[in-house]
């Protein structure tokens, strides 16, 4: 019924080419600055010093920055229940739903239909037609 993300999808993902890259160029930058300080390879030593250790702030500095995840896409469902024939229907969530509310009657016994549970659903892409990701912005007061 709904697409759920399994941990072992997780656990697949390989690795990609600019990830090597990007830690192979991180670990050359360390040498090269581990050998500018120890290795005395510019004019002075106080110049040697300040590349040296530049190049090494600037590749774990390359090492920290990662591309932020996705947020995942949820779906919150509302379970109906009926109180006469417990017949179960699951509707997606409307403002102003809540546990132990009444809704509309059943199509079976016309009996009366009750939200018993409300929760949330990670899915790996949007089940309602049209239904794109906000994007979230923040203004500053100066």
């Amino acid at each position: 019924m709904i697409e759920e993300e399994n941990d072992e999808d997780v656990l697949e993902k390989s690795t990609s080419w600019k990830k090597v890259l990007k830690h192979i160029a991180v670990v050359a930058l360390l040498i090269l600055g581990v050998l500018f300080i120890y290795g005395g390879i510019g004019p002075d030593q106080v110049s040697n010093f300040f590349i040296g250790f530049m190049l090494i702030c600037f590749a774990t500095t390359l090492l920290q920055v990662q591309k932020e995840p996705e947020e995942p896409y949820k779906q919150t469902l509302s379970i109906l229940n009926c109180q006469k024939c417990d017949m179960k229907k699951v509707r997606h969530y409307e403002d102003r739903d809540y546990v132990y509310k009444i809704i509309e009657d059943c199509d079976e016994c016309e009996g009366k239909m009750q939200i018993t549970q409300i929760y949330s659903v990670k899915l790996k892409k949007p089940t309602i037609p049209g239904k794109k990701k906000e994007k979230k912005l923040t203004i500053k007061n100066p």
